[in-house]
Protein backbone atom coordinates (compact mmCIF):
# COMPACT_ATOMS: atom_id res chain seq x y z
CA UNK A 1 0.00 0.00 0.00
CA UNK A 2 1.15 3.52 -0.68
CA UNK A 3 0.33 6.16 1.88
CA UNK A 4 0.26 9.89 1.25
CA UNK A 5 2.22 11.45 4.11
CA UNK A 6 2.89 15.12 4.93
CA UNK A 7 6.53 15.73 5.81
CA UNK A 8 7.81 19.26 6.53
CA UNK A 9 4.89 20.75 4.63
CA UNK A 10 5.35 18.50 1.58
CA UNK A 11 3.10 15.56 0.67
CA UNK A 12 5.12 12.41 -0.09
CA UNK A 13 4.23 8.79 -0.81
CA UNK A 14 5.34 6.16 1.67
CA UNK A 15 5.07 2.38 1.30
CA UNK A 16 3.41 0.74 4.31
CA UNK A 17 4.52 -2.82 5.05
CA UNK A 18 2.23 -5.73 4.22
CA UNK A 19 3.81 -9.07 5.08
CA UNK A 20 2.93 -12.49 3.66
CA UNK A 21 3.77 -14.87 6.50
CA UNK A 22 3.75 -18.50 7.52
CA UNK A 23 3.12 -19.51 11.15
CA UNK A 24 6.14 -21.39 12.47
CA UNK A 25 5.13 -21.89 16.10
CA UNK A 26 2.31 -21.19 18.53
CA UNK A 27 3.10 -21.19 22.27
CA UNK A 28 0.94 -20.64 25.33
CA UNK A 29 1.70 -17.73 27.62
CA UNK A 30 1.38 -17.75 31.41
CA UNK A 31 -1.80 -15.70 31.17
CA UNK A 32 -4.66 -18.19 30.54
CA UNK A 33 -6.14 -17.96 27.05
CA UNK A 34 -3.22 -15.94 25.64
CA UNK A 35 -0.58 -17.24 23.30
CA UNK A 36 2.37 -16.07 21.19
CA UNK A 37 2.43 -16.70 17.44
CA UNK A 38 5.82 -16.77 15.69
CA UNK A 39 5.81 -16.20 11.94
CA UNK A 40 8.33 -16.06 9.13
CA UNK A 41 7.72 -13.48 6.40
CA UNK A 42 10.62 -13.78 3.96
CA UNK A 43 13.58 -11.92 5.52
CA UNK A 44 11.31 -10.58 8.28
CA UNK A 45 10.10 -12.40 11.40
CA UNK A 46 7.02 -11.28 13.32
CA UNK A 47 5.84 -12.43 16.74
CA UNK A 48 2.52 -11.36 18.21
CA UNK A 49 0.48 -12.10 21.31
CA UNK A 50 -3.25 -12.69 20.98
CA UNK A 51 -6.18 -14.16 22.90
CA UNK A 52 -7.55 -17.50 21.73
CA UNK A 53 -11.01 -15.89 21.97
CA UNK A 54 -10.06 -13.47 19.18
CA UNK A 55 -8.27 -15.77 16.70
CA UNK A 56 -6.67 -19.21 16.79
CA UNK A 57 -3.64 -20.20 14.75
CA UNK A 58 -1.80 -23.41 13.92
CA UNK A 59 1.72 -24.04 12.63
CA UNK A 60 1.68 -23.82 8.84
CA UNK A 61 -1.16 -21.27 8.60
CA UNK A 62 -0.60 -18.56 5.97
CA UNK A 63 -1.21 -14.99 7.11
CA UNK A 64 -1.21 -11.46 5.80
CA UNK A 65 0.03 -8.98 8.40
CA UNK A 66 -0.53 -5.32 7.61
CA UNK A 67 1.17 -2.49 9.52
CA UNK A 68 -0.60 0.76 8.71
CA UNK A 69 -1.60 4.21 9.87
CA UNK A 70 -4.96 3.79 8.12
CA UNK A 71 -7.83 2.56 10.30
CA UNK A 72 -10.16 1.77 7.38
CA UNK A 73 -7.53 -0.41 5.71
CA UNK A 74 -6.96 -2.25 8.98
CA UNK A 75 -10.68 -2.95 9.42
CA UNK A 76 -10.64 -4.99 6.20
CA UNK A 77 -8.74 -7.73 8.09
CA UNK A 78 -10.04 -10.51 10.35
CA UNK A 79 -8.23 -8.85 13.27
CA UNK A 80 -7.53 -5.13 13.60
CA UNK A 81 -5.82 -3.61 16.61
CA UNK A 82 -4.06 -0.33 17.23
CA UNK A 83 -1.26 0.65 19.49
CA UNK A 84 2.03 2.48 19.69
CA UNK A 85 5.58 1.78 18.61
CA UNK A 86 7.33 1.55 21.98
CA UNK A 87 10.89 0.77 20.90
CA UNK A 88 13.20 0.18 17.97
CA UNK A 89 16.43 -1.58 18.92
CA UNK A 90 19.34 -2.99 16.94
CA UNK A 91 20.21 -6.49 18.15
CA UNK A 92 23.33 -7.88 16.46
CA UNK A 93 22.39 -7.88 12.74
CA UNK A 94 18.61 -7.30 13.09
CA UNK A 95 16.33 -4.44 14.09
CA UNK A 96 13.57 -5.20 16.61
CA UNK A 97 10.46 -3.02 16.50
CA UNK A 98 8.10 -3.49 19.46
CA UNK A 99 4.49 -2.36 19.12
CA UNK A 100 2.19 -2.46 22.15
CA UNK A 101 -1.49 -3.08 21.46
CA UNK A 102 -2.38 -1.83 24.95
CA UNK A 103 -0.81 -4.93 26.54
CA UNK A 104 -0.30 -7.64 23.91
CA UNK A 105 2.88 -7.08 21.91
CA UNK A 106 3.76 -7.27 18.22
CA UNK A 107 7.50 -7.68 17.61
CA UNK A 108 8.92 -7.22 14.12
CA UNK A 109 12.49 -8.34 13.34
CA UNK A 110 13.92 -6.81 10.15
CA UNK A 111 17.35 -6.58 8.55
CA UNK A 112 16.94 -2.87 7.73
CA UNK A 113 16.09 -0.01 10.04
CA UNK A 114 12.32 0.68 9.97
CA UNK A 115 11.21 3.86 8.22
CA UNK A 116 8.57 6.42 9.13
CA UNK A 117 5.87 6.09 10.35
CA UNK A 118 7.44 3.22 12.36
CA UNK A 119 8.99 5.64 14.82
CA UNK A 120 8.86 5.44 18.60
CA UNK A 121 5.47 6.56 20.01
CA UNK A 122 3.73 6.70 16.62
CA UNK A 123 0.24 5.22 16.50
CA UNK A 124 -0.09 2.25 14.11
CA UNK A 125 -2.74 -0.29 13.18
CA UNK A 126 -1.99 -4.01 12.92
CA UNK A 127 -4.25 -6.04 10.64
CA UNK A 128 -4.06 -9.86 10.51
CA UNK A 129 -5.89 -12.11 8.08
CA UNK A 130 -5.57 -15.71 6.94
CA UNK A 131 -4.78 -16.14 3.26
Amino acid sequence: MRLLWKFNGTWVFHDMPVYECSVEMVESLRLPGMYRVKTKCGDTSIEFEISEKIMRFNAGDKLKINVSTNRDECLENEFCGWGYVVSITKLEDKYRTVISLHGPLVIIYTENKPKSPLKTMNKVYIGISRT
